[in-house]
């Protein structure tokens, strides 16, 4: 049994094992990456860790194409960006303040981008999340002295809904909504 966050809360999931397949895990996979690479908008929840007792980040994203970004944590601490443009407000009653120096970033953009290309690709079979039925695949994406392990669950539709990113002192679940819905980005 796996233990991951969606929608902020702790909820564990079963996943009904088909055994440790390779077959099918790179198609599904590379099905996944290309659909979310090709969104034009999605909303994403992470919570992030570097361990049991420590502090866990919660911060919520809006990403539209082709460079917005608009992220919050508890307490009210956000940040918007726009092209070259970055505003960062440190409390729900806080100024928004810009800040100069920022190139802008594709949009939407996801943490498995980072690394190299996935090996050692595993079909591990299905669960549901949230009502939704997913496939769960998993990979690993580091390199020498930096092991990385990624696991998605992936919907019908080839988009990821939830994916775990697991690495030392770093331990990080995301789940994805809103897929290529209307969000609107505009600079505080």
């Amino acid at each position: 049994m796996g233990v991951g966050s969606v929608s902020g809360t702790p909820a564990p999931w079963v996943i009904v094992a088909s055994g440790f397949h390779r077959e099918g895990g790179m198609d599904k996979l590379n099905a996944a990456l290309a659909q979310m690479q090709a969104l034009d908008s999605v909303t994403m929840h992470e919570t992030l860790t570097a361990g049991t007792g420590l502090p866990t980040d919660v911060t919520d994203y809006q990403e539209v194409a082709p460079d917005r970004l608009h992220w919050t944590e508890p307490g009210g601490i956000a940040a918007i960006s726009v092209g070259t443009a970055f505003y960062v407000r440190e409390g729900p009653n806080a100024a928004w303040t810009a800040q100069t120096g920022h190139d802008p970033v594709p949009e939407p953009s996801f943490a498995w981008q980072y690394f190299p290309k996935a090996s050692a690709v595993h079909l591990l079979g299905s669960t549901s999340i949230d009502g939704v039925p997913t496939t769960v695949v998993e990979f690993f994406a580091g390199q020498p002295g930096t092991p990385v392990w990624f696991r998605f669950f992936i919907d019908a539709a080839h988009h990821v809904v939830l994916s775990d990113m697991l690495a030392p002192g770093h331990f990080m679940t995301q789940s994805f909504a809103h897929f290529n819905a209307p969000l609107t980005i505009n600079l505080p």
